[in-house]
């Protein structure tokens, strides 16, 4: 399968807060431009299937409640949540297989994920030392 990664994105940058992100952006492949840019609907559980209906992969984005997290996850989409910083370095990080990574967790993540601590946020599964 073909994987396609969705980015929340807000000037340059991983969106705070994926729940009431405004957009995505698709990449394919190891490829460093958007194929498509989703705008994202209101609600948490239309926002899980457009991104099911685009056939995305892996989903890597800010801050995610549980509950979104769960619809994105039983829509077959891995999450890669509370992740910060330049959306370039996150989807180069992303392209080589080394997300979660604790230099793009958000502040305040840091020291769960440094000691492994999973689902302390409803989010990824788990980090690297």
């Amino acid at each position: 399968m073909e994987n396609r990664i969705a980015i929340t994105i807000s000037s340059g940058r991983i969106s705070p807060v994926f729940d009431v992100a405004r957009t995505a952006c698709v990449f394919v492949g190891k490829d460093d431009n958007p194929v498509a840019t989703i705008e994202l609907p209101p609600t948490l559980a239309q926002r899980a299937d457009v991104l099911a209906e685009y056939g995305i992969t892996r989903l890597v984005c800010g801050a995610i409640s549980r509950q979104a997290n769960i619809l994105v996850e039983n829509a077959g989409i891995r999450v890669i949540g509370f992740m910060a910083g330049e959306a370039r370095e996150i989807l180069e990080a992303a392209h080589n297989n080394r997300l979660p990574d604790v230099r793009f967790a958000m502040p305040g993540c840091r020291n769960c994920c440094r000691q492994g601590r999973r689902r302390r946020h409803g989010w990824h599964g788990g980090a690297q030392p």
